[in-house]
């Protein structure tokens, strides 16, 4: 501003404007730093076609049943709207991730098996001189402690068999090969991903998202190409945009790398999401003409929920926010109904430091408040034997099914 104005004569400056090519609309200029109108949500929620990230798919073998199938729900009404379309980046890194993520829930419960294994032989130690103990019969005792444990660790491996045989026998697969039946995205050729992974070294080097923060040099974990995924999906949401002239909205769990998100505090994986990046936003509109918007799962779960009039459990967005392993759950459900027999004959002995300490161990070393809590809980006499003790669920019925109201929230209006 200040070079044209010293180009013109100083009679002049009173009386001429500036030209309107260098004159801009901040909002215009700036699109992606401000927040959805009420009448642009409106929009997305009604023509803009909707796209999951893989990790939102894999999410889906994390969640309880009841969760998973209102999730399902919401997308199966999107996809007879034909606002459903899945990349072909985000399916193949779904098939590719499937087992080891179907196998990471088995962990909680193999942990607990090792340490319910320990539990039996440091109660052996601690008792070895309760031969003569005025009350307390040491046989009979291991006896019982032995039953419950090992009951405990073979309902445990039948659920581990059972779970391990979604390697073949998947039902969640089988529910999304249905939903995305013909609205797969086609995949890139190889000299097109070249030429993507070429752009990428430019773009990651000035920290252009998406997908920077995959790469080692900023601290990810994945090398070349791999570290150009969310690039490529990127890539594709583009094409597909610039083809059907659609607004996007992608539905994506990748919040704490903070490449698809704008955060208050980039450094902070917690800080508060403020919506799409604005780089993406301007990108998308340079591009296509048309509006780029994310979401995470509860995100979306509650925007959809009004825009379909469609009642769903505020316990359900809870469980997309936070959810323990399925694997984790089926954990307490078998320690819930195991046999508590053996609680008669014990109960000064459950009571013990020695007990008590070692459940506190096992929680440390697992690492999971949810799991402290209930390990904590199963040191006192009383085992409760509802199952899934430290979560509690609300079953769903016309009685207790609320309308989720989140008009004004985070959730219920995404910004950016």
């Amino acid at each position: 501003m200040n070079r044209w104005r010293e180009c013109l004569p100083p009679c002049s400056l009173k009386s001429m404007e500036l030209p309107p090519t260098i004159i801009g609309n901040m909002k215009d200029l700036f699109r992606g730093w401000y927040p959805l109108t009420s009448h642009e949500r409106g929009a997305l929620s009604r023509y803009a076609t909707f796209s999951l990230d893989a990790n939102v798919l894999l999410n889906l073998y994390r969640l309880p049943l009841e969760t998973r199938s209102t999730f399902l729900d919401i997308l199966r009404q999107l996809r007879n709207r034909g606002r459903l379309w899945l990349s072909h980046q985000a399916a193949i890194e779904y098939q590719r991730v499937r087992p080891s993520k179907i196998l990471e829930q088995l962990g909680p419960s193999r942990a607990i098996q090792k340490h319910l294994k320990k539990v039996i032989e440091d109660i052996e130690k601690e008792t070895r001189n309760l031969d003569y103990h005025p009350f307390i019969e040491r046989e009979p005792l291991l006896e019982n402690i032995r039953h419950f444990c090992n009951e405990v660790i073979e309902d445990l491996k039948k659920l581990d068999d059972k779970f391990s045989e979604r390697l073949h026998n998947d039902p969640v697969r089988e529910e999304l090969d249905d939903l995305f039946n013909g609205v797969v995205g086609p995949p890139f050729s190889e000299e097109r991903l070249k030429k993507i992974y070429a752009e990428g070294q430019t773009r990651y080097k000035l920290r252009i998202p998406p997908g920077y923060a995959d790469s080692r040099e900023h601290g990810g974990d994945k090398d070349q190409p791999d570290c150009y995924g969310d690039l490529v999906l990127w890539k594709q949401l583009l094409c597909y945009s610039k083809k059907t002239r659609r607004s996007i909205v992608l539905v994506t769990d990748d919040r704490k790398k903070g490449d698809w998100f704008w955060k208050v505090d980039p450094k902070d994986k917690k800080s508060k999401l403020l919506g799409p990046r604005p780089e993406l936003v301007d990108e998308m509109y340079d591009c296509t003409s048309r509006r780029f918007h994310t979401a995470s799962s509860a995100m979306f779960l509650g925007w959809m929920s009004k825009y379909l009039k469609k009642k769903v459990p505020t316990q359900a967005i809870a469980e997309l926010e936070s959810e323990p392993p399925v694997a984790f759950r089926d954990v307490l459900s078998a320690i819930g109904q195991a046999s508590i027999q053996w609680q008669r004959n014990i109960s000064e002995l459950m009571n013990s430091a020695v007990v008590r300490n070692i459940f506190e161990g096992v929680a440390q070393q697992l690492q999971d408040p949810g799991m402290a809590k209930t390990l904590a809980y199963l040191s006192f006499p009383q085992l409760p034997i509802s199952p899934y003790l430290s979560v509690p669920r609300t079953p769903l019925t016309e009685s207790n099914e609320q309308e989720v109201d989140l008009e004004g929230t985070d959730i219920g209006e995404p910004t950016g």
